[in-house]
């Protein structure tokens, strides 16, 4: 069957204050005149989420212009894009289709197309809170209305708590707006996954497509999972895509978070991570930027608890116009926390590269050991970076700490390089491999560690983002 997608009305005159201003009233208006079809479509949690968005819109307003300071949101969100309202799956195979799984990497495999969610592994249906599930929220909420689970209450509960809702990003409520599905993951207490969750994210149209996804993951007491979350772009059409991803760790939980992203010039996505953590709970997050349009990530994690550690490194590789921005604010609200933060960026033609990290202290808090470190290569005159490490402390017993430097390649190293016969190209990608090295060896996933080295190394190689062959594609299954 074609697809025919709806498009939401293009705004021309975004002079006025509020929504307009900052490029969303097409949204709006888009859900004011299709909302009932819309809703037809849509997983039951997203409707309700959407009761009032008509008026509540209006606290697009409110956003702070310091955090998107270097990223234009009117800009971005301004073109026409298409929605595939009904949700139709443009393959019925998307595993044989893309293949696009990590190689040597055993993993438990769901694939989002465009938005539409498709478990590639068995089936399960959801159950009670005993059972871990990984599938889609549609399919929660069915199983709650037919009376087989209740699992639908327990995740829209921690849904709530995680702070999924509690700031004005405009991207976390453009998301909750326009959202009609997304994958729940649940482990549940004690439950160990055995085997990496893969997400793949694949944007795939002939015409300009909008996709808007949800993750929601529930670690129970003591629980512990690998997520890896990949994003793709099938050919040069224009893309602008939505990631909300909520996050809730109970006591004594292990998560380890990873996004990978290798899109194209012409994608557009804004990726959004909320982290509350329990008592004693661990998170190892890595962003991983390997080719892009316009890239956004912005993660918030809260410690609500003693002893809790937190751990986000990123690293991103830009080129030609690729614009990177990665925001990252952590805050401390108890005792005898940790958190460490470690981005590196490449940059050369007239790519931007903006790195936002901050370390909250609260008061109360105590014995809290917090440092972030920022380090970017700028390879040409026209590439830029602009790097704002933030401590605010409002507490004593701390010892945090901070930095941000911004440089070349050491030419000292690269002479001793080719005084030893080799080839200067050869040379320098060794010497930017090594510099995002220390990145990747936080990655706690070996198989994941040694296929990103590769692809950072293909990368360099490369010496373009200008390919049109998927750089993950090439070494997969």
């Amino acid at each position: 069957m074609p697809f025919t997608y709806t498009y939401p009305p293009f705004v021309n005159t975004l002079d006025t204050d509020d929504a307009e201003a900052v490029g969303v009233k097409q949204f709006a208006d888009f859900l004011e005149e299709h909302g009932a079809e819309f809703d037809a479509h849509s997983a039951e949690t997203f409707v309700k989420g959407r009761e009032g968005f008509t008026n509540s819109i209006w606290r697009y307003r409110a956003h702070p212009e310091e955090l998107y300071k270097y990223t234009d949101i009117r800009q971005a969100l301004t073109p026409e894009y298409g929605i595939n309202m009904h949700r139709r799956l443009l393959v019925e195979e998307p595993s044989d289709h893309y293949r696009l799984g990590i190689a040597g990497m055993n993993a438990h495999t769901v694939y989002v197309v465009n938005d539409v969610v498709v478990n590639t592994n068995a089936p399960r249906k959801p159950g009670d809170k005993s059972q871990y599930y990984i599938g889609s929220i549609a399919d929660v909420c069915e199983s709650f209305r037919k009376g087989e689970s209740f699992m639908k209450l327990m995740m829209e509960k921690y849904l709530f708590r995680s702070g999924a809702f509690r700031d004005d990003d405009p991207l976390t409520w453009l998301n909750s707006m326009m959202g009609q599905d997304g994958i729940f993951i649940y482990i549940p207490d004690n439950g160990k996954f055995p085997i990496p969750i893969q997400i793949i994210n694949v944007s795939d149209s002939q015409t300009p497509m909008m996709s808007n996804r949800r993750i929601v993951v529930l670690m129970g007491h003591h629980a512990e999972a690998d997520i890896v979350i990949c994003d793709h772009s099938m050919g040069e059409t224009k893309y602008l895509t939505t990631q909300q991803v909520n996050v809730f760790q109970c006591y004594g939980s292990r998560l380890g978070l990873n996004s990978i992203e290798d899109t194209s010039h012409q994608t557009t996505r804004f990726s959004n991570f909320t982290v509350f953590q329990e008592e004693e709970s661990r998170l190892q997050g890595s962003i991983v930027t390997l080719r892009c349009g316009l890239s956004r990530n912005t993660v918030r994690v809260r410690q609500w608890g003693n002893g809790v550690e937190t751990n986000i490194s990123g690293a991103a590789i830009a080129d030609a116009e690729e614009h990177v921005d990665n925001y990252v604010r952590i805050e401390h609200g108890r005792e005898e926390c940790t958190s460490d933060m470690l981005f590196k960026y490449v940059m050369s033609g007239r790519s931007k590269g903006i790195f936002t990290g901050i370390s909250y202290v609260e008061r109360g808090s105590a014995k809290i050991a917090s440092q972030q470190q920022h380090q970017s290569l700028v390879l040409s005159p026209d590439a830029r970076v602009h790097s704002q490490p933030v401590l605010e402390i409002y507490a004593d017993d701390v010892k945090c700490s901070h930095g941000s430097t911004i440089g070349k390649l050491d030419e000292a190293a690269l002479f001793y390089m080719r005084q030893r016969g080799i080839p200067e190209a050869e040379a320098r990608g060794l010497l930017q491999h090594a510099f995002v090295n220390d990145v990747l060896q936080r990655i706690q996933l070996q198989d994941l560690r040694d296929r990103l080295s590769s692809l950072v190394e293909k990368r360099f190689r490369a010496g373009s983002a200008q390919c049109n062959d998927c750089l993950i594609k090439e070494l997969c299954q």
